[in-house]
């Protein structure tokens, strides 16, 4: 029997602050690439590889994140109280 991976990890905690001109007051995540944000381009890559779960370490903005799960109930978030200390992870 073969193991499939179907949980993955997204560590979006950091504040972004190399990328502020891009974010607009939004984070990194949502910096858009074309039509479609960072954050959902990843969302999209990995359902479309089998991922059933998505975690999202969230910490700056949160919120931001906390609002795709509306549109896509794989996702969980958790929220890094620390992040601004210890960025992302």
């Amino acid at each position: 029997m073969e193991n499939q991976i179907t949980q993955a990890v997204i560590l979006a905690a950091g504040m972004g602050s190399r990328l502020k001109e891009l974010n607009r007051g939004a984070p990194k995540g949502f910096i858009q690439l074309g039509d479609v944000s960072i954050i959902e381009y990843s969302i999209k890559a990995l359902l479309a590889c089998g991922i059933k779960e998505i975690i999202i370490v969230t910490g700056y903005m949160d919120k931001y994140y906390e609002s795709l799960s509306v549109q896509y109930p794989q996702i969980k978030t958790v929220r890094n109280e620390k992040f601004s200390e210890t960025g992302t992870m």
